[in-house]
């Protein structure tokens, strides 16, 4: 299972579509912070696609949720790397929007190497 937290919803949309013809259960797309974290209390997800911006702030608190959940994660997302709001995750994979879809499901299965994602 795979939690999809994205601000924009045409992107999360069709990232959500990829993800399930891939063979991932999707939780998401997710907009706000608080979706989020009621998801996380509702199911355990075994990675998540995650964009530095949400509609209502900065994901660096649910990066730390995440670790601490140790629920691995990579970043897609328009943002900067030298952004101030991209210093929480600068130490997970990181793909720049418009990244390809191949290439985000290649990073969801190295994750999944390491940590079994289930599809």
């Amino acid at each position: 299972m795979v939690l999809l937290i994205e601000d924009d919803v045409l992107v999360g949309m069709d990232l959500s579509e990829a993800l399930e013809e891939a063979g991932y259960r999707v939780i998401g797309p997710l907009t706000r912070i608080s979706d989020v974290r009621s998801a996380l209390e509702e199911a355990r997800p075994a990675a998540a696609v995650v964009d530095v911006r949400l509609k209502d702030g900065s994901c660096a608190v649910l990066a730390s949720e995440l670790r601490e959940r140790r629920i691995p994660y990579l970043v897609h997302t328009g943002c900067q790397r030298g952004d101030p709001l991209a210093a929480a995750f600068l130490d997970v994979p990181w793909l720049a929007k418009p990244a390809a879809v191949r290439d985000v499901l290649a990073v969801l299965h190295d994750l999944a190497r390491g940590s079994r994602v289930s599809s």
